[in-house]
């Protein structure tokens, strides 16, 4: 019981020491670490930037300025680019001018009313040109004959295109021919469909903007259809403000015929009544004097035919 009573002192006195031990290496709260903490250099402080940011882009006032002095001579020099090449589109434009005077003026010396049939033509006489080019073999002067196709390309002329075809067999004849047929139906197609193009964008334009201006007149479906009449009669020529007058004065004369077939009609059935006994027996008031119908103003046979509908 000694020897037991012994070890047991001796198990207590070492979780003692256990206990001090693991108490001492444990950190603690307060004391070394809190200076540490103290000591380190916070990852975000706002000392030395700008609203809290670091690297400011202007440390100074001074270097504000000059940053600001240097974006106003910037704008500067973008603006007189600007205005330079405002300059330079105004004489570009003015260049076009000169470049197609000069082509009308070169197309109406050959004959043609426009640039455009110069230009089909032109593309015509090359091709045919060029058809006769891959015959050569078949001509007794192929050396002649390139020169005279030249020749033709620069000045084509019916003279010309006679001697051309004056050295070919009627075979070769044949075949450009047919060819130079199909090119001008190809051509003639892309002129009619550059025409509806340019007459649709024009119509579509013209109704958007007449459309738009005169809406609530559009919403009768009446003055729709006779509108469309007109506009398929009359296209872009159309003068839409005086068709819309011309149909307000229309309107109003028929609301004023018709206010007044109503006023004949109510003063003849009033007499009628008269006559058969029907009003005016008994009373001692006369009947009311009625306003003639021609004397009375738009809004007063308006608001008389309000009183029979």
């Amino acid at each position: 019981m000694e020897t037991e009573a012994t070890l047991d002192t001796a198990q207590t006195e070492v979780s003692d020491n256990s206990i001090d031990t693991t108490s001492q290496q444990e950190p603690s709260d307060n004391g070394d670490n809190s200076q540490g903490a103290a000591n380190q250099e916070p990852e975000n402080s706002g000392e030395g930037t700008e609203n809290g940011q670091k690297n400011p882009k202007f440390k100074t006032y001074e270097d504000a300025l000059a940053g600001y002095a240097e974006l106003e001579k910037k704008l500067g020099e973008q603006s007189n680019e600007l205005g330079e090449l405002r300059k330079q589109a105004e004489v570009a434009k003015e260049l076009q001018k000169q470049i197609d005077a000069q082509k009308l003026q070169e197309a109406q010396s050959k004959g043609f009313d426009s640039v455009e049939e110069f230009e089909t033509n032109q593309e015509v006489v090359n091709f045919e040109a060029d058809e006769y080019a891959k015959y050569l073999d078949k001509c007794d002067y192929p050396e002649e004959m390139v020169k005279l196709l030249a020749e033709y390309r620069k000045n084509p002329s019916p003279e010309t295109l006679s001697l051309i075809e004056a050295d070919f067999p009627v075979e070769v004849l044949k075949q450009v021919a047919g060819n130079v047929a199909i090119l001008k139906g190809q051509l003639q197609e892309k002129r009619n469909e550059a025409l509806s193009n340019q007459v649709y964008n024009s119509a579509k334009e013209y109704l958007d903007v007449n459309v738009n201006k005169y809406e609530q007149e559009f919403k009768n479906p009446a003055f729709a259809a006779l509108y469309g009449e007109a506009f398929r009669a009359y296209g872009c020529d159309l003068d839409t403000d005086k068709f819309v007058s011309l149909m307000r004065q229309y309107a109003q004369s028929v609301i004023k015929a018709n206010g007044i077939k109503n006023s004949i009609a109510l003063e003849n059935s009033n007499a009628t009544d008269e006559i058969a006994g029907l009003t005016g027996v008994g009373s001692s008031q006369p009947a009311p004097q009625e306003k003639n119908i021609l004397e009375m103003t738009e809004d007063e046979v308006r608001k008389e035919l309000r009183k029979y509908r």
